[in-house]
């Protein structure tokens, strides 16, 4: 086990390095929105945001350049432009 430091807490993991932002590619974005037409479910409970478990996994496959962290911020942006477009429709 890792040594505790002075205040009792050990030291965090290394985390690796941050993936280096670029804009999604329409080809890219094309297969999310293909994915999530697809595999996404809403849950009226949840006010229909969110992926629900491992779908994040499935359309990162999907899309194939992109990991589960990436198509989960990715699907937030999304979710977060409907909303607005909504909003401003209505």
């Amino acid at each position: 086990t890792a040594p505790a430091s002075s205040s009792g807490k050990r030291p965090a993991p290394p985390r690796a390095p941050p993936a280096a932002k670029r804009p999604w590619t329409p080809e890219e974005e094309e297969r999310f929105l293909a994915a999530m037409d697809r595999f996404y479910k809403p849950k009226e409970d949840e006010g229909g945001v969110g992926l629900g478990q491992g779908v994040a996994e499935v359309i990162a496959f999907i899309v194939g350049t992109r990991t589960a962290a990436q198509v989960r911020s990715h699907a937030q942006k999304y979710f977060l432009r409907k909303r607005r477009a909504l909003a401003s429709s209505a």
